[in-house]
C-alpha cells in the first residue's frame, strides 16, 4: 500500500509542477483590433473621414442606404464628376470651329460632321474629338490619303497644334493632332460615314434606356484605365 501511496504521490507532483510551468496563451493579445475597430476599418470610404472626390456632397442618407443604393448613388456622382464642365465645353467647340474653318477653305462644298463622343455626349476628360468630312472632291489621279495630305500640310500651316501625324497606313486613314491651346485631341477622317452611322444608333439607344450613358461612362474609364485588347471594346473609347 505505501508503494500505491508513494506513486500517486509522485504523479500528483509532476502534475503540479506541469500546471506551474504553463504558460497560458492570452485571448487578447497586446494590441490586437477589438470587433468595433475591426467593423469601422470594413466601413465604406463614404463612412470615413478621407472621402473620395466625387462623394464629396454626398447627402448623409446615403450613409445609411443599402449597399446598392449607395452605389447607385456613387456611379451618378462619379458621372457627374468626370462630365465636362462648361469652359472644357467651350475650348472642345472652339477647337472644332477652328479645323472646321480650315477643312472648309481647302474644300468649300465638303461637310464636316462629328461623330464618337461629341455626337453621343458620352464624353469623359480623354475623349477625343472626332470629326468625319464627307463630300471631298478627290481629282482621278489622287486617293484619300493624297487628300489628307494635303489638309495635314494646311493644319500644320494654320493651327497651332503641338502634335500631328498623318496615320496612312491604317485601315480607316485619320489626321491626328493635338491643339495647343486648349489641349484637346482630334481625328480627322474622311469620306467616311461609318462612325457617323454609328452615333446616331448609340443615341436611340441612349434615349431608349436613359441607365446606359453611366454605364458607358464608367465603362469607358475603366478601359481607359485598364486597356482591353479587343476590338469589340474599341468604339467604347471613342
Amino acid at each position: 500500500m505505501s508503494g500505491r501511496k508513494r506513486q500517486r504521490d509522485e504523479d500528483e507532483l509532476e502534475d503540479e509542477e506541469d500546471e506551474t510551468s504553463f504558460i497560458p496563451f492570452p485571448f487578447e493579445q497586446e494590441g490586437k483590433e477589438t470587433k468595433a475597430e475591426s467593423n469601422k476599418k470594413r466601413r465604406p470610404l463614404l463612412l470615413n473621414r478621407v472621402i473620395i472626390p466625387w462623394l464629396k456632397t454626398a447627402s448623409r442618407f446615403d450613409s445609411r442606404a443599402p449597399a446598392m443604393v449607395r452605389f447607385h448613388n456613387e456611379i451618378i456622382k462619379f458621372c457627374d464628376f468626370i462630365t465636362p464642365t462648361k469652359a472644357e465645353w467651350i475650348d472642345r467647340e472652339q477647337t472644332l470651329a477652328e479645323v472646321s474653318n480650315i477643312i472648309t477653305s481647302l474644300w468649300p462644298t465638303c461637310h464636316v460632321k462629328v461623330f464618337g463622343s461629341q455626337l453621343t455626349e458620352v464624353v469623359t476628360p480623354s475623349s477625343d474629338l472626332d470629326i468625319a468630312i464627307l463630300d471631298v472632291p478627290i481629282p482621278e489621279d489622287e486617293d484619300a490619303v493624297d487628300a489628307m495630305a494635303k489638309l495635314t500640310n494646311l493644319l500644320r500651316e494654320r493651327l497651332p497644334v503641338s502634335y500631328l501625324e498623318l496615320v496612312s497606313h491604317a485601315r480607316v486613314p485619320i489626321i491626328k493632332l493635338d491643339h495647343e491651346r486648349t489641349g484637346v485631341s482630334v481625328d480627322i477622317c474622311i469620306n467616311n460615314d461609318q462612325g457617323i452611322r454609328t452615333g446616331e444608333l448609340v443615341k436611340q439607344y441612349l434615349a431608349d434606356f436613359p441607365a446606359l450613358k453611366p454605364l458607358m461612362l464608367v465603362m469607358k474609364i475603366f478601359l481607359v484605365r485598364f486597356p482591353v485588347d479587343c476590338f469589340c471594346l474599341k468604339p467604347l473609347l471613342m
